[in-house]
């Protein structure tokens, strides 16, 4: 049954298959439109034209338009011609087979004299024999088209056109096998096409040249013939062709060996020769010979295919200022590219003349014999049997630059005989099996910039009587010479002139193609130098020096292994410049956007990094500047703006040294550990820096030291400590009249001093934290006034906490000090008016007032950033928070010990503090909280308070109290006033000289859970005035004097499950309470009159009971279904 189903199933799926399949098929798809299909038909028409045929009787034809007898007119008669000479209806001679060896002038087809008709000759098939024997002659002849003509097998030429022939196209026609030219143009034929066409020897070995121009035949097109096999050349310009396109055609032998030049020129000038196919000739691809001059010879293949025939794939005899680029001429027998006898200021670029394992060509590229002033550019002349690159007797002032030569089998490059003052640079020459260049008998050339890696014998091997060769910034195995680039041209190079002349330097200076030197060893030859890389001048160039290394460079003060002057927009990525007798890499006058990242600058006789004078907005980061004999990092002398980052600069003798008027510098995350000085040292009128998170730990001085005059600086989150405590060293120094400083949220603990001020003034010092120094945590001595002291934590320090010497007008505010042994805040000398509150002093502060209105001490952000025991943001998950104080509220301003007002809309917690002797005042507490929401009050100890222990008044909601102990004050322990939807849970109220809790006019607040009980108060536990809907549930409330609870003109309240014992009455209610609107249900304990003992339901507990037993019922059904249909 099931296999029967499966059966239905997929026959219906394949209905469905094959109905989707008939409705997206378009059925015209199946089809070809007539319009395509006759489109086609005359494409392979156009192809394969159609024999002649018509007219096979006819032995010439003749036309001369100055001869009435025999001019357009009278053709037009014959019926093997029409049309009326116009452009849109040309005349037309076609279809016509014709053996003209018995034509009175030997010419099957003349046009002579037609200046100013259109014609088309198509489709003829002409051959002659004979002295004179040239299938179709133009002559003085213009505006002609020859298409798909067979002139084959002439005894002279196929097709010729003669004397001023203008504006004609010969196209698609076959002409081979004839004895002197398939196709030929002579004296003054200009601006004609010669396009597709087919002329060579397939039957015979006769014709001598497959298309030839002669004579000024000049702004011809020659396109995409085929060329081949020829005796003598495939295309042949001579005497004073000028500016004629050669392009896209194929010259070579296929069938025969007889064809010696794929394209030869001779005396002819301005030509191109583009994109063609010259492989597999006798003796040369492509030939320029006799004064050729200006020519352009690009993209052609030039080298053996199919034979080992041809010797030289380009060959320039005694031509000039020719144009040879983008050829690939490989394979050869002799060479690829070949100058001989004379030939001068060519330019031969970006060639391929190598050898891919087809023959062992010699040479890639050669100049022979008095070949001067060329210029050999970006050509890849690799695996020749020989050498790469050859000059050879008396070639002079060649430029041979950025080639490569590699892999040859002698040398790279080699000067022979008398090749003197050539420029030889920036090549990439390796693993030759000999020398990378040799130069013989040669004088005065200058070989720079070049690359050698791998040359089996010698890099530069001079031999002979050659002399004065200079030998410059060659990178051999990775290694260089000291350069200085500068763009004004005092220095070596330039910039273009360095990527242009060095092989290791390139670029075009640009963003984002910046000038690049990568990866180089610059080496020192004899005695100390100057630096190993100076630029110079370079305001506009964007350059990377990346990856380099630098050693041993330094002769005077401002010398580097690499150095910037007056330079702008230079990135120096993970170079390794140490162990130089001067500085590491030096920024020296007017530097400016400079990046120095990730470098190495160690163990250098002066600073690792040193910037000087005026170099602004350069950034320094990642680097590794230790062990210097000078400093890590130095920034001197009016040097702004400047970002310095993430460096290590330890084991030096200033970690990071900043002098004279360097402001707005950016110092962040820097190591300064361990140096003979300081670890940071800012001095002379050094304003608006900032230092951010930097480490100056362990050093013989100051960790951090600002002096003479440096304002308004920013030290935050840094650490110094473990610096010397030998003399009145500290982590942090300020002396010298440094004002305006703010340093905050740094860490300076086990020096001498922590944070040591001398003689400054108006600083301030937030949130540091300064411990366990063996003097003073924080000293300001000598004339520092006006100091802001808030929120720091200064612990654990041998002497005292903070010490204040002759100073005076301070404000200490909000700093934690605990466990200080000979004190906490020492006050010397003639020091007066300094303001000292707030401070938590092993554990103790003063009463505290935050009011969102600002009329008390504090808002709470304000309390956040002054109170080092205060934090937090308010909000839900990190509420405002103070705990573990203690407040002696004896003589408090505002009577009470905390207080929090006027704050509705923030979070805070209150914790583990301690509050007593709060009370002048009738309204005064231990903690009060005045019109202010979301508190929580927990596990504070409010006793002994001459009022109330904690008050909340004034319309606070949504408070929680828990935890807390409020005994023994002379009023309640806890009362609220006009508070509703307060949460007093697990707290103690016992003692107290009125009640343990009061409510009065405070609706909707829960008393619950307190189980460490409302006791011993000398009224009541919990006592109740005019207040209603409240929960007193689950509390312990004995031995109170009068009540347990008294209720007074309080209704609808809820008084559940709690546990009397020894009270006056356990829960009295005034005469004035409605007794119909109070629950008191399930209550617990004995003892007291007038007890109401009757059982009260409480509908809406049970309401909820069903209702959360509803829902948790609903929510489990979907889970079981699912479980179900996993199952």
């Amino acid at each position: 049954m099931k296999e029967n189903q499966l059966v239905k199933l997929l026959m219906v799926l394949g209905f469905l298959l094959i109905l989707s399949a008939l409705i997206t098929q378009n059925p015209e798809n199946n089809t070809i439109n007539s319009d395509e299909k006759s489109d086609i038909q005359n494409e392979a028409s156009l192809k394969s034209p159609q024999m002649s045929g018509y007219w096979t009787d006819l032995t010439y034809i003749y036309i001369d338009q100055n001869d009435p007898d025999y001019n357009w007119s009278a053709a037009v008669s014959n019926d093997w011609c029409r049309g009326d000479g116009t452009w849109g209806n040309p005349y037309l001679i076609e279809n016509i087979t014709m053996n003209a060896s018995s034509s009175p002038n030997g010419i099957g087809i003349t046009i002579a004299n037609s200046k100013d008709f259109y014609f088309i000759i198509r489709n003829c098939t002409i051959y002659a024999k004979g002295p004179t024997g040239n299938g179709i002659v133009l002559s003085n002849t213009c505006n002609g088209t020859l298409i798909d003509n067979n002139c084959s097998n002439n005894e002279v030429n196929g097709i010729v056109l003669l004397y001023n022939c203008i504006n004609n196209t010969i196209e698609n026609n076959v002409a081979n096998d004839n004895g002197n030219y398939g196709i030929t143009l002579a004296y003054d034929c200009n601006n004609n096409k010669i396009i597709n066409n087919t002329a060579g020897n397939v039957h015979t070995t006769n014709q001598y040249y497959g298309i030839e121009l002669e004579e000024d035949c000049n702004d011809n097109h020659i396109i995409n013939n085929t060329v081949n096999d020829n005796t003598q050349a495939g295309i042949y310009l001579t005497d004073g062709c000028v500016n004629n396109t050669i392009s896209r055609n194929i010259a070579g032998n296929l069938e025969t060996n007889n064809q010696d030049v794929g394209i030869y020129v001779v005396a002819s000038s301005n030509n191109i020769i583009v994109n063609n196919t010259v492989n597999d000739n006798t003796q040369v691809g492509i030939y320029l010979n006799d004064w050729c001059v200006n020519n352009t010879i690009s993209g052609n293949t030039a080298g053996n295919t199919e034979t080992t025939n041809q010797l030289y794939g380009i060959l320039l005899l005694y031509s000039y200022h020719n144009n040879i680029s983008n050829n690939i001429a490989n394979g050869n027998l002799k060479y690829g590219i070949y100058l001989l006898f004379k030939c001068y200021n060519n330019s031969i670029s970006d060639n391929i003349v190598s050898n891919m394992g087809i023959i062992n060509q010699e040479c890639g590229i050669v100049l022979w014999n008095e070949c001067d002033n060329n210029t050999i550019k970006n050509n890849k002349a690799n695996y020749n049997k020989n050498c790469g690159i050859m000059l050879n007797g008396l070639c002079d002032r060649n430029i041979i630059l950025n080639n490569t030569a590699n892999n040859n089998g002698d040398y790279g490059i080699w000067l022979n005989y008398t090749s003197n003052k050539n420029h030889i640079a920036a090549n990439s020459i390796k693993n030759n099996h000999k020398n990378g260049i040799r130069i013989h008998d040669s004088n005065d050339n200058n070989i720079i910039g070049n690359i050698f890696e791998n040359n089996l014998l010698k890099y530069i091997n001079i031999t002979g009587s050659s002399s004065n060769n200079k030998e410059n910034w060659n990178l051999i195995n990775g290694i260089t010479d000291r350069i200085w680039i500068d763009e004004t041209r005092a220095g070596n190079f330039t910039w273009a002139e360095a990527e242009e002349n060095l092989a290791w330097v390139s670029g075009t200076g640009w963003w984002a193609n910046p000038y690049l030197i990568e990866n180089i060893i610059f080496k020192v030859s004899g005695s100390p130098q100057g630096s190993g890389i100076i630029i110079k001048n370079s305001k506009n160039k964007y350059f990377i020096i990346k990856n380099c290394t630098i050693h041993n460079f330094g002769f005077d003060g401002f010398d580097a292994g690499i150095k910037l002057e007056n330079t702008n927009n230079g990135t120096l990525l993970y170079n390794n410049c140490s162990d130089n007798y001067l500085n590491g890499i030096i920024l020296y006058n007017e530097c400016k956007n400079n990046t120095l990242i990730g470098n190495i600058v160690s163990n250098n006789g002066g600073s690792g990094i040193y910037l000087y004078n005026n170099c602004d907005n350069n950034t320094i980061s990642g680097n590794l500047a230790n062990e210097n004999d000078g400093n890590g990092i130095t920034l001197n002398n009016n040097c702004d703006n400047n970002t310095i980052s993430q460096n290590n600069a330890s084991n030096n003798d200033y970690g990071i040294y900043m002098v004279t008027g360097c402001d707005h510098n950016y110092l962040s995350g820097n190591t300064a550990n361990n140096n003979e000085d300081y670890g940071i040292n800012i001095l002379i009128n050094c304003n608006n820096n900032t230092l951010l998170g930097n480490t100056a730990n362990n050093n013989e001085g100051y960790g951090i030291s600002l002096s003479n005059n440096c304002d308004d600086n920013v030290l935050s989150r840094n650490i110094a400590n473990n610096n010397s405590d030998i003399g009145a060293i500290s982590g942090i120094l300020l002396s010298q009249g440094c004002g305006g400083n703010n340093l905050t949220g740094n860490t300076a603990n086990d020096n001498k001093y922590g944070i040591y001020l001398f003689n400054c003034t108006d600083n301030i010092l937030s949130g540091n934290i300064a411990s366990n120094n063996s003097d003073y945590g924080i000293y300001i001595n000598n004339k520092c006034n006006k100091n802001t002291i808030i929120a720091n934590i200064i612990n654990k320090n041998k002497q005292y906490g903070l010490g204040i010497g002759n100073s005076n007008d301070s404000i200490i505010i909000g700093n934690i000090f605990e466990n200080n042994p000979s004190g906490n805040i020492n006050i010397m000398g003639s020091s007066s008016n300094n303001e000292i509150f707030w401070n938590l002093l092993d554990g103790m502060t003063d009463a505290i007032w935050i009011d969102e209105t600002r009329t008390g001490n504090f808002t709470w952000a304000e309390a956040t950033e002054s109170l080092a025991w205060c934090n937090g943001n308010g909000s839900l998950i990190n509420p405002y928070l103070i705990e573990n104080i203690t407040i002696d509220a004896n003589g408090s301003p505002t009577g009470s010990g905390i207080i929090i007002s006027n704050y509705k809309n923030v979070y805070f917690i209150i914790k583990n503090c301690t509050i007593y002797n709060a009370g002048s005042g009738p309204n005064d507490a231990g903690i009060k909280l005045y019109n202010t929401n979301n508190g929580t009050l927990t596990l504070n100890n409010c006793s002994n308070n001459y009022r109330y222990g904690i008050y909340l008044t004034n319309t606070c909601q949504n408070n929680t109290l828990s935890g807390n102990i409020a005994n023994d004050n002379n009023w309640c322990g806890i009362y609220l006033l006009n508070s509703i939807y307060i949460v007093i849970s697990g707290n103690t109220a016992s003692f107290n000289n009125e009640n343990g809790i009061q409510l009065e006019n405070s609706n909707y607040n829960q008393i619950i859970n307190n189980k460490a009980s409302f006791a011993n108060n000398s009224i009541s536990g919990v006592f109740l005035n005019n207040s209603h809907y409240n929960l007193i549930y689950g509390n312990r409330i004995c031995n109170n004097t009068k009540y347990g609870i008294c209720l007074n003109q309080s209704n609808y309240n809820v008084i559940y499950d709690n546990i009397f014992c020894g009270n006056g009455l356990n829960i009295f209610t005034e005469p004035e309470t409605e007794t119909g609107g109070t629950s008191g249900a399930g209550n617990g304990g004995g003892g007291g009159g007038g007890d109401k003992k009757e059982e009260i339901t409480i509908p809406g507990y049970d309401l909820l009971i069903l209702l959360g037993t509803v829902i948790a019922f609903i929510g489990i059904i979907p889970i079981i279904i699912y479980k179900k249909r996993l199952r």
